[in-house]
């Protein structure tokens, strides 16, 4: 009884070690250089919980949380008997100097209990030539 107990203490932790949570680097580029990035967070489309953390100006190195597995680790939310991936948004405003240029985003999908999202990319990279 006692092996019994130890294997699920055991089995418990090792489940709740998947779900730590480590930062990963992301590396942030645009041509030109110069632009401001922010990182948002939402539990479901259109809604940001998260809004606008400055991470820095291009070329620039950011941590971003995720699973130990290198997934986005972010907020989800119940719909019906089912859970809505929540999403991450990295958005560059254009460096100065640059005209007739709109922000850039790039948008990944958090993981559920039922589907793996997005892996947390190495690097992003904005450009504002085209």
């Amino acid at each position: 009884m006692k092996a019994l107990s130890l294997l699920i203490v055991a089995l418990g932790c090792a489940a709740c070690s998947t779900t730590t949570t480590r930062q990963f680097p992301v590396r942030l580029e645009s041509d030109p250089p110069g632009a401001r990035v922010f990182y948002s967070e939402s539990a479901a489309p259109n809604q940001s919980e998260k809004k606008n953390s400055y991470l820095g100006e291009t070329p620039c190195v950011a941590m971003i949380p995720g699973t130990r597995s290198g997934y986005f680790k972010l907020p989800e939310i119940a719909y019906v008997s089912k859970y809505l991936p929540g999403s991450a948004t990295f958005t560059a405003e254009p460096p100065r100097g640059v005209t007739n240029s709109e922000p850039l985003t790039f948008t990944y999908r958090g993981s559920t209990g039922y589907v793996d999202g997005d892996r947390i990319p190495q690097g992003i990279f904005f450009d504002f030539t085209r």
